[in-house]
């Protein structure tokens, strides 16, 4: 698959069983992980000046696994690999009085997300450890 990205043959193409059988092993792996990362997009040749697409949505059963995959209900995170832009979302959580102006800011691109997201629910079921700091 690497070899696609850095410009080399394209691998052949699944047959529809194969296709089937990669798909179910994918949900059944999803189903026994404690957590998911989900990696979709498209191919580099798929955008672009020369490869014009008539719909944003992901091609291929991509938006079918992650359907899948996010019923078996197991946490996902999703990692996005694409030249051009695919519907998004926007987690806020509960994002408090100046929840809207800061999520039109990130929308309209009058700031940049970043830092770190530490999340205590996770600390508390064991999964991570991290100290809060002190004043």
């Amino acid at each position: 698959m690497f070899e696609a990205f850095m410009g080399g043959p394209l691998p052949r193409a699944w047959n529809a069983e194969q296709s089937r059988d990669e798909f179910n092993k994918a949900v059944a792996l999803a189903s026994r992980a404690d957590l998911v990362v989900l990696t979709a997009g498209e191919l580099p040749a798929m955008s672009g000046e020369t490869a014009s697409q008539s719909s944003l949505s992901l091609p291929g059963r991509q938006q079918e696994l992650m359907e899948a995959i996010a019923a078996t209900g197991k946490p996902v995170v999703l990692v996005l690999i694409n030249a051009r832009p695919f519907p998004a979302i926007v987690e806020a959580w509960h994002p408090g009085i100046q929840g809207g102006n800061a999520i039109a800011d990130l929308l309209f691109g009058d700031a940049t997300p970043g830092g770190s997201c530490r999340l205590p629910g996770l600390a508390a079921r064991g999964r991570f450890r991290f100290s809060m700091p002190t004043t």
